[in-house]
C-alpha cells in the first residue's frame, strides 16, 4: 500500500485545499507543488510515528567488551520495555535510574545491591538511557564482546517519493495524517496561502488525532514475554 495511500493522500489534500493538478507537467500555476505535498506528508508521518509511538522493533546492538557505553542509532526514540536480552550470556538487563538498587539472587541468595556503585566489570545486569543524549550504559562493565536485543519505538521511516511506504498500515490512521498536512500548508510562507487561523484549527485536529491514536495503542500494550529476536 505504497502508491496507492501516498497517491491517496495527495488526491485529498488537493480536493481539500481546491488547488487541483490538472496538468502535471506544468504545476506553475499551483499553490502547493507536488514537492509541497510530499515534504506535508513526510512531516505529518513523522510526528505521529513518533508521537503515538506507532513504530515498535527489537534492535540489535553491539556490546563491546571494556566499554560501558552502547552505540543507540537515531532511530530508536525510547526503549519499549524497561528490559532488555543480553544473546551471548542468555540474561534479562532491566533498565533502572542511577540512584536505584535492585534484588538480584546470588546462587539463591537474594540480595539487595546497587550495581552502579560497583566498579568492578562483569555480566551486565542493568543500563540506563539518556533520553537527551539517546546514550545506553550498561552496569557493570561489560567483559566480554556480546549484542543488545532492546525492544524500542522507533522514528519513521523518510517518505522520499511518492513510490515509498508509510509506516502507518490502517486507512483510519493514514487519513489523520491530512489535518497535519493541512496544518503546514497553510504555515506556507505565502500571502495567497497562508492562515494561521486555518492553520491552528488543524494543528488541534491533528493532536486530537495523536492522542486518540495514542491511548489505542496503550490499552493494547502487554506485558511483555520472552524477546524474540525480530531485526528490522
Amino acid at each position: 500500500m505504497s502508491r496507492e495511500a501516498l497517491d491517496y493522500l495527495k488526491t485529498r489534500f488537493r480536493a481539500a485545499v481546491d488547488d487541483k493538478d490538472i496538468d502535471p507537467t506544468d504545476q506553475s500555476g499551483l499553490l502547493w507543488s507536488d514537492l509541497d505535498v510530499l515534504d506535508y506528508i513526510n512531516i505529518a508521518h513523522e510526528e505521529f510515528v513518533r508521537d503515538t509511538r506507532y513504530k515498535r522493533g527489537v534492535v540489535p546492538l553491539t556490546v563491546v567488551a571494556g566499554d560501558p557505553v552502547v552505540v543507540v542509532p537515531e532511530s530508536i526514540i525510547e526503549p519499549r520495555y524497561e528490559q532488555a536480552t543480553l544473546v551471548n550470556h542468555g540474561v534479562t538487563v532491566c533498565e533502572r535510574n542511577i540512584n536505584e538498587a535492585m534484588v538480584v539472587d546470588d546462587y539463591g541468595q537474594r540480595a539487595t545491591t546497587n550495581l552502579f556503585m560497583n566498579g568492578s566489570p562483569g555480566v551486565p545486569r542493568v543500563y540506563t538511557f539518556d533520553h537527551t543524549s539517546g546514550e545506553l550504559r550498561l552496569y557493570p562493565t561489560p567483559t566480554m564482546d556480546d549484542e543488545l536485543l532492546l525492544p524500542a519505538y522507533l522514528e519513521a521511516s523518510e517518505v522520499c517519493d511518492f513510490n515509498d511506504s508509510l509506516d502507518i498500515r490502517k486507512q483510519r490512521h493514514i487519513r489523520m495524517l491530512l489535518a497535519g498536512m493541512m496544518r503546514e500548508a497553510y504555515l506556507k510562507q505565502d500571502a495567497d496561502v497562508y492562515s494561521p487561523d486555518q492553520a491552528a484549527r488543524y494543528a488541534a485536529m491533528f493532536e486530537s488525532s495523536k492522542q486518540q491514536t495514542k491511548a489505542e495503542i496503550t490499552r493494547r500494550t502487554r506485558t511483555p514475554g520472552q524477546i524474540v529476536y525480530g531485526g528490522l
